[in-house]
């Protein structure tokens, strides 16, 4: 039987037999969190989804790092909205801020719970990053073009493209890879939605 190589690429918690290109959705979301901690941002919502799994690993990634720096966020800034999308992450937001809770600074586990978010906040007249500072993941070029435009974590697709093939490459070629997974790290893009906690 004549086997194909293969190479997986994006699953960031991919565990099985084959060569894996993907981001480190944990340690990147953690470095997220560190730059809003630096910024004096203490009482921080996190807004994320049930799934997918990356989802998951984002909210650990910012969740460890709150702890590790003597700023556990609370159950109750931790918000989860009913899917990915811009609408899902607005919904989410207007429940949260009914709550009345303060707080001064949002991660949204990707960019269209940020701009969801973005969203709701305009309703309430609260000023992005004036009030409220915040930082989305995924770099997506509607992210960019928002207003203000958001600060993001963002996933070189290119890269992973380019580390894929390079893999598959490889694996065609019959060399052995000394790792089985490649974790590329994403990149920071300073918009114009974080500033330091008023």
């Amino acid at each position: 039987n004549f086997e194909r190589p293969a190479v997986v690429i994006g699953v960031s918690e991919y565990s099985g037999p084959l060569p894996c290109v993907s981001t480190n959705d944990e340690v990147d979301a953690a470095r997220v969190a560190k730059k809003i901690l630096a910024l004096g941002h203490r009482n921080i919502v996190h807004l994320n989804a049930a799934s997918p799994m990356r989802m998951h690993s984002r909210l650990q990634g910012f969740l460890s790092a709150c702890e590790a720096a003597g700023c556990a966020i609370p159950f109750r800034y931790v918000v989860e909205a009913q899917g990915l999308e811009i609408n899902d992450g607005r919904a989410a937001m207007r429940e949260f801020l009914d709550r009345k809770l303060e707080f001064t600074a949002i991660f949204g586990g990707n960019d269209n719970l940020a701009l969801g978010a973005l969203a709701a906040l305009k309703e309430r007249d609260i000023s992005v990053p004036d009030v409220v500072s915040l930082v989305g993941f995924d770099g997506i070029e509607a992210a960019l073009h928002s207003t203000p435009p958001l600060t993001t974590m963002k996933v070189s697709r290119h890269r992973l493209a380019e580390q894929a093939v390079a893999r598959l490459v490889t694996a065609c070629t019959g060399v052995a890879s000394s790792n089985l997974v490649d974790h590329l790290d994403s990149e920071w893009i300073e918009g114009g939605t974080l500033a330091p906690a008023r």
